[in-house]
């Protein structure tokens, strides 16, 4: 619960010139948002971690260094675009994915 808490804190925060978010919060933002993607995954097609962790780890790294880019150039907001980008990313990559290994073809 420690972690939850830090995330609501920060998002409770009045200076939005600039935000820090620790490791273990982001670790946290990208735990949840794999969590949701496998849910959706397992619910809707069937189990497909061996697709779904690779990639979402990927997607974690390129969280991490396009928030490491943007907190020097961009207000913290772009942080939360930057995460529905990361997630976007994600479920189109698995997207694209699983229509190739079902059908042989992408489009």
């Amino acid at each position: 619960m420690g972690i939850l808490n830090r995330i609501r804190d920060l998002l409770a925060q009045d200076s939005v010139n600039r935000i820090t978010i620790p490791r273990d919060v982001l670790f946290a933002l990208f735990l949840i948002q794999f969590l949701l993607l496998e849910f959706c995954e397992l619910f809707l097609h069937g189990i497909w971690i061996l697709i779904v962790a690779p990639v979402a780890i990927l997607t974690f790294f390129y969280l991490r260094f396009f928030y490491k880019f943007w907190k020097r150039y961009y207000s913290p907001v772009t942080f939360w675009v930057q995460l529905i980008l990361s997630g976007c990313l994600t479920g189109g990559l698995c997207f694209l994915l699983r229509t190739y290994v079902m059908t042989g073809d992408v489009f």
